[in-house]
């Protein structure tokens, strides 16, 4: 996800300018920006992240939900947040003994929500759901390059790595998978409840200077009012779930919405 230099390419891998050497085949004998400290460093911004990018209101039915993945996933033993480790070999343990004691069949059966890809040389950040249309898709491809090389940066200036308590971690993505940008959400360094919104403003101040960097700061910004405009892919989801009179007129608008741009008859309205 982090590895276009623009995400409506889709084409152009740009792996070595976003996050540098470390991520290559022999991460694991490099300095402190690797890897492990990217996916470590993320956690705080997981809530953030799969707030805004949800699809999953119904499932056969209104679940209630605004991922009805997430808490399904959340039952795997290998699911959830990674954790701070301190070094690569810290991590290739934590992976074994997850594989040892029979949780995963493999290195691609642990689903961490951000993890070192078993086959290439990049971060999987795997928190949110299926992009419903390309806007998504590009609106998380450029945020999360944006938190990537904020976090590779930050270690090599040597900046502390956060470590906000995981118990608030988890009840921040709860909560944000139970109700995306309706809210409440549950800041994930104190516990306290807060507008779902502000942890987004807070994930795209701190990624400022990466954003603008990569060109994607307007881009980012024009999509993201977007979605406070037009609701997030479950939000849309779930309206057109009730408003189908059949199975197959709900697939068709859902394909159709994949085929163009939801969030322009939005905009030129707040125009």
């Amino acid at each position: 996800m982090a590895a276009f230099r623009n995400p409506r390419a889709l084409r152009s891998s740009s792996i070595d300018r976003v996050a540098g050497p470390d991520l290559r085949p022999g991460y694991r004998a490099a300095p402190v920006s690797s890897g492990r400290c990217i996916c470590s460093s993320r956690q705080p911004s997981a809530p953030a992240v799969i707030g805004w990018a949800v699809l999953g209101g119904t499932y056969g039915h209104d679940t209630g939900w605004a991922s009805s993945r997430y808490p399904r996933q959340a039952r795997w033993p290998t699911t959830g947040p990674p954790s701070v480790w301190t070094g690569a070999a810290a991590y290739d343990r934590a992976v074994g003994k997850l594989i040892g004691r029979g949780a995963a069949l493999d290195e691609r059966s642990v689903y961490l929500l951000a993890r070192l890809s078993p086959r290439y040389p990049t971060v999987e950040v795997r928190v949110a759901d299926v992009a419903p249309d390309l806007d998504t898709a590009v609106l998380l491809a450029a945020l999360v390059r944006a938190l990537v090389t904020t976090a590779v940066t930050d270690a090599q200036a040597g900046e502390p790595m956060p470590r906000p308590p995981r118990a608030t971690i988890v009840a921040g993505l709860d909560a944000a998978a139970r109700h995306g940008t309706a809210g409440p959400a549950i800041d994930p360094w104190t516990g306290a409840f807060t507008e779902p919104w502000a942890l987004v403003r807070r994930m795209v101040d701190h990624t400022g200077r990466a954003l603008t960097a990569s060109g994607d700061d307007a881009t980012v910004a024009r999509l993201l009012r977007a979605v406070e405009i037009s609701g997030t892919g479950a939000d849309r989801q779930r309206e057109a779930w009730h408003r189908a009179k059949s199975p197959a007129q709900l697939v068709a608008e859902l394909a159709a919405a994949t085929w163009q741009d939801p969030y322009r008859p939005a905009l030129a309205g707040a125009a």
